[in-house]
């Protein structure tokens, strides 16, 4: 088998602008999709998880559509089961893969989860390359003299907004080889059915990169007069589960800004959730406890940084 590199699919479920796949695919070698049905977060077979329904459709449909869209490029998603941190480890070893690719998640849990797998991977001699893709503004950046973030909002967003830098303009497409369907290893037994929602029900809005960008497109087109209701909760729903980027999200908003005077200030509303989400997570890279923390500010951040019910 020839060597290949692992991209982890984890809060980034879409091929286009995802840091840590389009690294993966300048590496040179093929690249194994992985997507890893954690039994932290979903429960085994035997003891499933009581995970709300909405978001087992939505991560659901993410799955199936990223499985198509790596089938029409002659691949395929590798689906596993159980803990994340081991089953990685098998893939890597089935697959003869030297390296695994992923972006960074900032919650408790899945930086416990990344350091298990990363140094499991460092033992067997599988380099571990991470990557930042969740926000505009990494949490390095914002730091101060004693490491830690601003935590009133006001101190934050004005530093966001000093270091915020959006490329007007996409990234072009990446050339660059994905491993064939016929060399990667098995999934695991018949995910597709465990998971798929039944034919009648559609996919929840913003659960693929299609429905995210028509949500993006009803947020952008309502900024300059009455939004579409539900269209920016279904953006910060999709971003959560990274059916789109938060980059292609920030440039559409702008950009809307930058062409009509009168959409600048719902461009600036908008703006303003972003800065709240990244400040939300920033804090609980600095302080993890505050994800669990009762009252005001433990909902403030449970708000911005757990996936909420769709309207």
């Amino acid at each position: 088998m020839p060597d290949s590199v692992i991209h982890w699919f984890r809060r980034d479920l879409r091929l286009d602008d995802d840091t840590a796949f389009d690294a993966a695919l300048r590496s040179g070698d093929p690249v194994l999709p992985v997507f890893v049905l954690d039994d932290a977060i979903i429960g085994s077979p035997a003891h499933p998880r009581a995970i709300e329904p909405w978001r087992l459709a939505f991560l659901a449909a993410a799955l199936l559509d990223l499985a198509e869209g790596l089938e029409a490029r002659g691949s395929r998603l590798v689906v596993r089961r159980g803990d994340a941190a081991r089953e990685l480890n098998h893939v890597a070893e089935e697959a003869g893969s030297w390296g695994v690719y992923f972006n960074r998640d900032h919650t408790p849990y899945a930086r416990r989860r990344d350091a298990r797998a990363t140094r499991g991977l460092q033992m067997t001699g599988v380099v571990s390359q991470t990557f930042d893709d969740q926000l505009l503004v990494s949490p390095q950046l914002m730091l101060d003299a004693e490491g830690r973030p601003p935590a009133n909002f006001d101190e934050f967003s004005a530093a966001w907004l000093a270091r915020l830098n959006v490329d007007p303009e996409p990234q072009p497409a990446l050339e660059g080889s994905l491993m064939a369907a016929n060399d990667a290893p098995d999934s695991v037994g018949d995910w597709r059915g465990e998971l798929a929602e039944p034919d009648d029900q559609p996919a929840p809005p913003g659960s693929t990169p299609a429905t995210a960008r028509a949500a993006l497109k009803e947020l952008t087109s309502g900024l300059g007069g009455r939004p579409e209701p539900g269209a920016a909760a279904t953006v910060l729903t999709a971003l959560r589960f990274g059916t789109i980027s938060v980059r292609e999200v920030a440039r559409a908003v702008l950009s809307r800004a930058a062409s009509e005077e009168s959409a600048r200030a719902g461009a600036e509303a908008f703006m303003l959730d972003l800065c709240h989400r990244e400040h939300a997570i920033h804090l609980v890279h600095a302080y993890p406890a505050l994800l669990g923390a009762p009252g005001a500010e433990g909902d403030y951040i449970r708000h911005w940084v757990r996936p909420n019910p769709l309207p």
